[in-house]
């Protein structure tokens, strides 16, 4: 899965196809119209060429969490409607958090943006809910995939005609033994570092394999320029260095096994 089509990470979709890889192209959407147009107008143009790499399209990832659901909404419909309009063939859906596709309540509520995709994405991070949540307020990595497998089920019972994916989860793997505190309770259930991240990767596909269900690992490579946007824990959520030689944690017998789908930004 790939955020974003301008920038460079439109190469990707050649490179993938040279390799006999498969991709979701995500068009990074940001309610700015100038970098909107470009991204959707270059998006189109990458399916259109590359309808067997591109199995699928996301138009945007965690807009509505970002800006809110009165500007995501339009940007987002406008978005998959230029899809359709230019004969895009590939199924075209949306990427948010769980939370936001259950409409921001509990029980989970439909949000009615379901009616105009093909698919869902949902991105569930319980690293986070140990920070922000008051519902799930203290998740540790010993528990997460059972988290993140409830979580995929939840949505798959409300949006039964639609195919759910999860497609993004992980663990911060730095600094080692560091936790953040829950706001609302004060708990710190969650600990970052290698062991755990390996932990909650390895436990996750197992999980998802045995119920035959579809998961991407959030990340490929480390992104040291979000320690200024994510805090410390920020930089660390990919399985591979950021730089040469690449050095890679290879959880789950990644050596052995055929692929393991990962985010790439």
């Amino acid at each position: 899965m790939s955020h974003g089509v301008l920038n460079g990470l439109e190469h990707i979709f050649d490179a993938a196809r040279q390799r006999g890889l498969k991709v979701i192209a995500i068009i990074w959407l940001d309610a700015d119209a100038p970098v909107d147009n470009a991204s959707i107008a270059k998006g189109i143009e990458e399916a259109l060429q590359h309808p067997d790499t591109i199995l699928r399209i996301s138009c945007g990832s965690e807009l509505r969490l970002r800006v809110g659901t009165a500007v995501a909404e339009p940007v987002i419909r406008d978005c998959l409607q230029r899809f359709r309009n230019a004969g895009v063939s590939q199924p075209l859906g949306y990427i948010d958090t769980w939370w936001e596709w259950c409409n921001a309540a509990w029980p989970c509520q439909e949000w009615d943006l379901a009616d105009a995709v093909d698919w869902i994405g949902i991105n569930v991070f319980p690293w986070w809910e140990n920070k922000y949540s008051e519902l799930f307020p203290c998740i540790p990595a010993e528990q997460v995939a059972d988290f993140h497998t409830a979580r995929l089920r939840d949505l798959m019972n409300r949006y039964p005609e639609k195919e759910v994916l999860l497609t993004e989860f992980g663990w911060p793997a730095c600094p080692e033994r560091y936790s953040e505190t829950n706001q609302h309770t004060g708990q710190q259930c969650g600990v970052a570092g290698e062991t755990k991240q390996r932990l909650v990767i390895e436990d996750t596909l197992i999980q998802l394999e045995q119920a035959n269900l579809p998961g991407i690992v959030f990340e490929a490579f480390r992104e040291p320029w979000k320690l200024g946007t994510e805090g410390v824990v920020g930089p660390c959520w990919g399985i591979c260095d950021e730089s040469p030689p690449y050095r890679c944690r290879f959880p789950y017998g990644l050596r052995e096994r055929a692929y393991l789908p990962m985010v790439l930004k």
